[in-house]
């Protein structure tokens, strides 16, 4: 009944006010609104309204985030026997793993918070740097990667490899790449690599250092002898 009542008042006032097509639509909403309150139950709106509120009202409140769990790693000390085999596992290689021993050999490191730190020098494994990880960070500054042949040997490995360098270097690291074979067979020589290459690094750090404290001295007799001459004038 409440349909043809919508569509004949449609009819007449479309004709009367030539917008059919206006009013067609008006009724259609007037139609489907007076159907849904028709058929659908009140008290089933009224139930709904009523759960809506109580579970608002017995909703906890937020809580603060819970801070991470330590890893494995972080609770380790000197005084566990088992964490150099620990800290082996984090390694991706028996190459990875013979670096590891021989860090820990040439720096006598000791697990500091998930770190292994000794000798002035601080270690990290499988740290991750934007989109990339490395085998190993040295003083957050010198990144050490162990390539082994198998994955760094082909042309598109090593172009990958230096891309991969080239974004590093961009970010401040100082990178160092070791042949697998070196830290298997000739520890030793990976041990002194590492030494020359951190050297390296820490020169250029110090001197970046002092070129940026000179810069700011310049910049400050520069803005002090400006002001002075804005004052005499």
């Amino acid at each position: 009944m409440t349909i043809a009542l919508s569509l004949l008042a449609a009819r007449v006032f479309g004709s009367a006010f030539n917008k059919p097509d206006l009013l067609f639509w008006v009724a259609i909403g007037w139609t489907a609104f007076t159907f849904a309150f028709v058929f659908v139950s009140p008290l089933l709106i009224l139930q709904l309204l009523v759960i809506w509120g109580v579970t608002a009202w017995i909703r906890p409140p937020d809580e603060a985030p819970v801070p991470p769990r330590p890893s494995k790693l972080e609770t380790l000390t000197a005084q566990d026997e088992e964490w150099p085999r620990i800290f082996r596992r984090v390694c991706e290689s028996p190459a990875e793993e013979a670096f590891l021993d021989a860090m820990v050999s040439a720096f006598d490191l000791k697990p500091d918070k998930g770190r292994l730190s000794g000798g002035g020098l601080l270690l990290q494994m499988q740290v991750q740097v934007a989109k990339y990880r490395l085998d190993f960070l040295i003083d957050k500054g010198l990144v050490v990667e162990v390539d082994g042949a198998a994955w760094h040997s082909s042309s598109e490995a090593k172009e990958r490899d230096a891309e991969r360098d080239k974004a590093l270097t961009a970010k401040g690291f100082h990178v160092l790449r070791i042949p697998a074979k070196i830290t298997l067979y000739n520890p030793e020589q990976a041990i002194a690599q590492v030494r020359e290459a951190r050297a390296l690094w820490l020169t250029q750090k110090a001197q970046t250092r002092v070129s940026v404290i000179k810069r700011q001295k310049y910049l400050s007799s520069v803005t002090a002898v400006g002001q002075r001459t804005l004052l005499l004038r």
